[in-house]
């Protein structure tokens, strides 16, 4: 018993080290203190949007407003600040929030996911609902694949071979090229990678952005080691599963 509590803690301490997940929570507290004005398009007010870019603080946030700011772009929508976007549609998702009468509302559900849970049963719950209810492909588009289908939705469907795969040798570093080789041939997919040097970068900034930078990354899943690749884009060279 002590040493599950032990462990509880640890992973407490852990999940707290995660921009995103911290970012989820404070969004809930601020709809339980404020609630939060619905647009006539079903989105969150520009005033309380900008509330919460003063309160958030993982860094894709960040660089959203600052970009904005430096060179004069209004912030016009919820949506052109994707991951706060996603933030809002996730809670919905997990039935934490709710709209009634042009506000978005802390639930019943949402109460008691913010007052009498742990931080690492929160943060569980947060990625696996995740990974179910939030449309992958909605906020990241991937090639088309077949007909009306893309990478991404392709990605989502086999989600369950990707844990495997992710977690297949615990936490040891994972060669991105390699893995990037092993979904091509595992998802017969070769046609559409294979016919030049863009199509080839094409699979891996694919697996990049689709895949990591807008999903296991900022959910804390995974650690990642790269570069600044030719076309000055951030290049993963080598990955592994953190201990969340």
């Amino acid at each position: 018993m002590l040493i599950s509590k032990s462990k509880d803690r640890i992973l407490d301490g852990e999940v707290l080290k995660v921009d995103f997940f911290n970012d989820f929570i404070t969004f809930l507290k601020y709809t339980r203190e404020n609630t939060i004005k619905r647009t006539a398009t079903g989105n969150i007010s520009l005033a309380d949007l900008s509330n919460l870019g003063k309160i958030l603080k993982y860094k894709e946030i960040k660089q959203a407003f600052s970009e904005h700011k430096k060179f004069g772009w209004k912030v016009y929508t919820e949506t052109v600040i994707q991951f706060i976007h996603l933030i809002r549609v996730l809670a919905g998702a997990m039935n934490l929030t709710y709209k009634r009468k042009g506000r978005f509302i802390l639930s019943k559900i949402g109460k008691e996911y913010l007052e009498n849970t742990s931080p690492f049963i929160q943060y569980q719950n947060m990625v696996l609902e995740y990974w179910q209810k939030i449309n992958w492909s909605y906020f990241s588009p991937g090639r088309e694949i077949s007909g009306e289908k893309d990478f991404t939705e392709l990605l989502q469907e086999n989600r369950h071979v990707l844990w495997r795969l992710l977690l297949a040798n615990g936490e040891k570093w994972i060669d991105f090229d390699n893995f990037c080789k092993t979904l091509m041939q595992y998802f017969h997919i070769e046609k559409f990678y294979l016919q030049s040097e863009y199509d080839r970068y094409g699979l891996k900034s694919d697996i990049q952005y689709c895949l990591f930078y807008r999903n296991l990354e900022p959910l804390g899943c995974l650690e990642i080691e790269g570069k600044i690749d030719k076309y000055k884009m951030r290049e993963i060279k080598r990955f592994r599963p953190t201990k969340l």
